[in-house]
């Protein structure tokens, strides 16, 4: 559809189906991601909620929660 676009090719007069469609399978595609989201966190499965975290936020983002935990967990093994 980009590339469509680019050209100057109207595909919503040539094919105001296909815009319907995507329009359809994105929305789908995004209401699952976002229930897989909600049931990772209510769920016990530590190894499905790290995943999700990983697939969602991105590697650097949980790379840098990892380190605020550890450093978390040091202030309470040198206040405690």
């Amino acid at each position: 559809m980009l590339l469509a676009g680019l050209a100057h090719i109207n595909l919503y007069a040539h094919v105001p189906s296909i815009i319907w469609i995507g329009f359809l399978v994105g929305v789908v595609g995004l209401s699952g991601m976002y229930w897989l989201y909600l049931y990772s966190v209510k769920s016990a499965n530590m190894h499905l909620r790290r995943f999700v975290e990983r697939a969602t936020f991105g590697r650097g983002l949980m790379n840098a929660l990892e380190q605020m935990d550890e450093i978390r967990n040091f202030e309470k093994e040198t206040i405690g």
